[in-house]
């Protein structure tokens, strides 16, 4: 389980990093076009900001996996430990609500959109929209690892499967 759940984290990362290049490159490329050649392009603003929203989606899904989303904890950490596991349980069911909609309503966004085509590009809608469910499974499955897998650590309950 632990293979494939780090292999998953691991291809949302290099996708991060992919699209980051792909980003960097687009409006580089552009910003050449435009003030150099005289001869903007029509497609890479489409392309830089499908790529930006792939970068926050999956760069989302890459920080469940180290626990690095802000979160309020000066009450719970003053909480016996076995008070501050249960709290962080219920906040960890509230999280998995929360992502099994963000991931049942945005496949219904991305398949409903298959149709339409982007403007510039033409590319079906739904294929930048996939992102949403995409990076929604993947914190799903590190918030079920961090529930279910927890590492011990002294004094800090919020270690979670894949800390070191």
């Amino acid at each position: 389980m632990r293979r494939l759940v780090e292999a998953v984290n691991r291809g949302a990362e290099i996708l991060v990093q992919i699209f980051l290049v792909v980003m960097v490159v687009t409006v580089f490329t552009q910003v050449i076009f435009r003030f150099f050649i005289q001869h903007p392009l029509s497609w890479s603003e489409e392309v830089a900001r499908y790529v930006f929203v792939g970068i926050i989606w999956m760069g989302a899904a890459a920080v469940v996996r180290e626990d690095g989303h802000p979160g309020m904890d000066l009450l719970t950490r003053s909480l016996p430990p076995v008070w501050q596991r249960g709290i962080q349980l219920l906040v960890s069911l509230m999280v998995v609500a929360t992502l099994v909609t963000v991931a049942v309503t945005g496949s219904r966004l991305a398949f409903g959109n298959m149709s339409q085509p982007s403007p510039a590009m033409e590319l079906p809608m739904g294929i930048p929209y996939a992102a949403i469910p995409l990076s929604a499974a993947i914190m799903l499955l590190n918030v079920f690892c961090y529930v279910f897998f927890p590492k011990k650590a002294e004094g800090d309950p919020r270690r979670s499967y894949f800390s070191t």
